[in-house]
Order: structure tokens, then C-alpha cells, then sequence
């Protein structure tokens, strides 16, 4: 008994009962009791032995509403009951088929046994109303005492286990929340390390996948806040945005360096060639996918990698979608690239102002990029805008962030980020 929940409710309209369950469960041992056992010993039929103290708390309800607003009191105060001992009629108020609903409403561990002298309800309506369940015991009156003192030990005990497991079941819930999370944050790394390996081979791209990647999570943000996408950019959508965002270009590493690094313009079959990436990115990011059995942000990557060049008009590549066809992720990723690549220096450009960038992107609406995708964008380009600063170590108003050559060919919608 030593680990049990010794707090017992007793709820009947008759005081007298209420004595009974006090005088079977706080007292020690009677004197009658004590002199059988004695007797017992002294003429050998026995040896005497301690009898266990059984130290119930009792509290007393007279009626239904009573016992609710007591068993919840005693949980808000974490001295819950481990069992109450529910009298069937209570006239006037409710009876003690609903004390028992209302209950465990108010603390659904506790334990009940339902006491009735009377055989109009039968079995089969107390599992229609309360189902299958193990926390109830129906005693019929007069009860005997050793039977409510082993039911209350029993359901007491039972109780404390259930209480103990669920504790444990929360702590080891704790515990592997807390190794996915290490996990979680160990493989985001190691994302954002290939993918930044991946970027090194153009030492002019610099932060470019961190920009991006803010870019892109703060348009889906806004993007999620209308009516329209509200159901779709779900805080899931956003988790698996921000991992597969890094990995839009991992397809680069197999471009030859000729051609990826080359200062001027691309021939038309070096353009193929580079157009080439966004296949072998999601070709290998499904591969990767499917090892690890993950259908969320490396199948979503994937389906970036593929896209993320392709024009709401149609004329992207490499498969020519146009509109809702394109994944809405590349969708939104299309418009952060090119906003950061207009913005940064490359091998063949210079760096254009923000400003001049946001002219430039909106100009696109419709036919470079989704309306929906550029109304996010002028709604957020301020924080934008800070972002770059932020992620740069410059201040949001540095005219640094405003400055640097626009490249001629760079005022070319046509000429979408490589």
C-alpha cells in the first residue's frame, strides 16, 4: 500500500454510509478482531501476524454535483481520488449512472465503484452507456467489508500503476522527442553542408542558399496567411520548405566547371548541358528519398530541384509546365532565386539594387512567375530586404545592399538564374 493513492471519495445521500466506509477504511484492526487473533495464537491455530494499516482518506459527497466539483478541485490541486464509491440513488439529483459521466469529466483516471441495492438497471445498460471500460466496479448492497477493502486496495494500487506508466510514457516520449530533435538538427546540418559544398565551386555565389532559403520560408509564410493557401501551407509544408529549399541546385555538382563557372554568355549547347542540373538533382534526391523512406521535404526537394526553373507560362524547363502544374514549392522558390541572383554578383553579372530586383521580378508576373507568388513578394519585400542585410552583417538601410552594376543582360527576364 505504501505506493498507492490512498484519496477515496465516498458520494450517497445516506451519512451512514459514509461512517461505514470510514469505520472499513481508516481504521486499524477492531478489538474483536484483535482478541480472534490473539485467541488464535494462544491456543496455537495460528501465528499472529501485523495486520497492514490501511490509511484511506476519505472525503464525502452527499450528492452528484458535489462529488464533480470536490474530484476536481482535489486534481487541480494534485491530490486526485484514486477511487469513489458512487451510490445508484441519490434523489434528488443525479443518479449515479451520470455522477459517474460527470466524473470522470472532471478527472478521467479516477476509479469507480458503483454501489446499488437495486436490479432495475442490468449490465448491459451500464456498457451501453460507459462502454468497455476498465475503470468501472459495480458492488451490490449490502456489501461486505473485506470485499470494499480489497476492491479499494485493488483500484488504488491500480491507480498508482497507471499513473506510473503514464509517467514513464511521457518521459520516454520526452526522451525520444529529444533524440529526433538531435537527429532532426544533426541531418538538417549535414543537408546544409552538401548543399553548401555543392556551392563552394562558385566562390561567387557566397550565401546564396542561406538568403534563399529565408527568402523562400518568409513568401510561403506570407503565402499561408490568405484564405487560399491557408489549408495547404500547413506549419508541415513550412518544416519540410525550409530543409528542402538548401537543395534546389545540389543537381550543379555534376555541371563541369567550364560551363558553370564560365564569365560570359552560354552557348546553346552548354545551355543544355546546364539545364541538365535540375534532373540530376531531383534524380538524386528521389534515390535518396526513397533509401531513407521519407516522402516529406527530400521528396518535396526533389520536386524543387526538378522545378524551380520552370515559368508560369510555360516556357521553362526542363518540362515545360506551366501554372498550377508547377509545384507550388518551386513556384515559390523560382521567385526568392531569382530575386537573390539579381541581387548578388555572379561570374557573369554584377550585383542590381534591391529596388531595381523588385521592378524587375513583378515585371515577370504571370509570365516568369505565379501572380500569387509576387503578391506575397511585394507584401514581404521589406523583410526581405532586411533579411539580405541581416544574413550579409550589413544594416537593412546599408547602401551597400542598394548598389553595384546592373549587367546589361541582366534586365532580360529570359535570362533566368543557372
Amino acid at each position: 500500500m505504501t505506493d498507492a493513492n490512498r484519496n477515496v471519495l465516498v458520494v450517497d445521500d445516506n451519512r451512514s454510509i459514509h461512517e461505514d466506509f470510514r469505520a472499513i477504511l481508516t481504521a486499524r484492526e477492531t478489538p474483536a478482531q484483535q482478541l480472534l487473533d490473539a485467541e488464535q495464537v494462544l491456543f496455537g491455530t495460528a501465528e499472529l501476524q501485523p495486520k497492514p494499516y490501511l490509511g484511506f482518506q476519505i472525503d464525502s459527497a452527499f450528492q452528484g454535483q458535489e462529488a464533480v466539483l470536490k474530484a476536481a478541485e482535489a486534481a487541480h490541486n494534485g491530490r486526485p481520488y484514486a477511487v469513489a464509491f458512487v451510490d445508484m440513488r441519490m434523489p434528488p439529483g443525479w443518479d449515479g449512472l451520470e455522477t459517474v459521466q460527470h466524473l470522470w469529466e472532471a478527472d478521467e483516471r479516477v476509479q469507480v465503484v458503483l454501489c446499488t441495492a437495486y436490479s432495475d438497471r442490468s449490465m448491459h445498460e451500464f456498457v451501453e452507456r460507459f462502454g468497455e471500460t476498465d475503470r468501472l466496479l459495480i458492488i451490490k448492497k449490502p456489501f461486505d467489508p473485506d470485499e470494499i477493502r480489497l476492491a479499494c486496495i485493488a483500484l488504488s494500487k491500480k491507480w498508482h500503476l497507471a499513473r506510473q506508466a503514464e509517467v514513464r510514457e511521457n518521459e520516454l516520449a520526452a526522451q525520444v522527442a529529444q533524440r529526433t530533435a538531435t537527429i532532426t538538427a544533426a541531418r538538417d546540418a549535414t543537408v546544409f553542408a552538401l548543399a553548401k559544398l555543392a556551392e563552394t565551386r562558385d566562390s561567387e555565389t557566397g550565401d546564396h542558399i542561406a538568403r534563399m532559403r529565408e527568402y523562400a520560408q518568409l513568401l510561403a509564410k506570407t503565402m499561408g496567411q490568405t484564405s487560399k493557401y491557408r489549408a495547404i501551407i500547413t506549419p508541415r509544408f513550412l518544416r519540410d520548405f525550409y530543409r528542402a529549399t538548401v537543395l534546389h541546385d545540389i543537381g550543379k555538382v555534376a555541371t563541369p566547371d567550364a560551363i558553370l563557372l564560365k564569365p560570359g554568355k552560354l552557348t546553346s549547347e552548354e545551355f543544355e548541358v546546364m539545364k541538365r542540373h535540375t534532373l540530376i538533382g531531383a534524380e538524386t534526391l528521389d534515390g535518396a528519398a526513397t533509401l531513407d523512406g521519407d516522402s516529406g521535404f527530400l521528396r518535396m526537394a526533389a520536386s524543387i530541384a526538378r522545378s524551380h526553373h520552370e515559368r508560369f507560362d510555360g516556357a521553362g524547363y526542363p518540362d515545360g509546365l506551366s501554372g498550377d502544374n508547377i509545384p507550388l514549392p518551386a513556384r515559390i522558390v523560382s521567385v526568392a532565386d531569382v530575386f537573390d541572383a539579381l541581387t548578388s554578383r555572379r561570374v557573369y553579372k554584377g550585383a542590381m539594387s534591391a529596388e531595381d530586383a523588385r521592378r524587375q521580378v513583378a515585371a515577370g508576373v504571370g509570365t516568369q512567375f505565379d501572380p500569387d507568388v509576387i503578391r506575397a513578394f511585394e507584401r514581404c519585400f521589406d523583410e526581405m530586404v532586411a533579411i539580405k542585410g541581416r544574413i550579409e552583417g550589413l544594416e537593412a538601410d546599408d547602401p551597400a545592399i542598394d548598389c553595384g552594376l546592373v549587367d546589361e543582360v541582366g534586365a532580360d527576364l529570359q535570362l533566368m538564374p543557372l
